[in-house]
């Protein structure tokens, strides 16, 4: 006879089944810690994944702001070059008495070129107060002024002091109208 026509009891029938059930568990239990340990190193792996984007996103952004700011100081630079000869002309010609000297100073001339309008205006009408006083003629004003008088004989200061030096010490006591 052969394997296949042979009858089990009961006992045996439980026996090769519970052996059959007990093999294809451990089978299963193979199978499925297997499978989540690959699951949760896919899930690790697709961790790091979503750190990188993140990262290359503000990477990328980063990279956007650096090229945006590159790109306006580029921009500024040209147009304080552009406004450099103008504005350089107008303190010449506002504050002539300073000499080229004044203009030699390349700190100076960066610090005029990047004023805004407003600061360059206050500074152009600040230098305009320093120049020396002209006549109308254009000629500066002359060295010495109507100022005259004698020294008083109550303070018994000498004749040869000027005036501005006797109106200083309170000595001053104007000639005749």
């Amino acid at each position: 006879m052969a394997d296949t026509d042979k009858t089990f009891t009961e006992q045996e029938h439980i026996a090769i089944l519970a052996d059959r059930v007990a093999k294809e568990t451990a089978s299963l239990t193979e199978q499925i810690n297997t499978l989540t340990t690959e699951k949760t190193d896919l899930e690790s792996k697709l961790d790091v994944a979503e750190s990188a984007k993140v990262a290359a996103e503000q990477a990328k952004e980063t990279a956007e702001k650096e090229l945006a700011d590159f790109k306006a100081g580029l921009d500024e630079l040209a147009q304080a070059e552009a406004r450099k000869g103008e504005r350089l002309d107008k303190v010449k010609e506002v504050a002539a008495h300073l000499g080229d000297d004044f203009l030699a100073d390349e700190a100076r001339v960066q610090r005029i070129v990047a004023m805004s309008d407003d600061q360059f205006e206050g500074y152009v009408a600040d230098l305009k107060t320093t120049a020396p006083a002209t006549t109308s003629t254009g000629a500066p004003a002359p060295r010495e002024t109507a100022m005259a008088g004698a020294a008083s004989a109550a303070a018994g200061g000498a004749p040869t002091e000027s005036a501005g030096r006797q109106f200083l010490l309170g000595r001053y006591i104007p000639k005749g109208d």
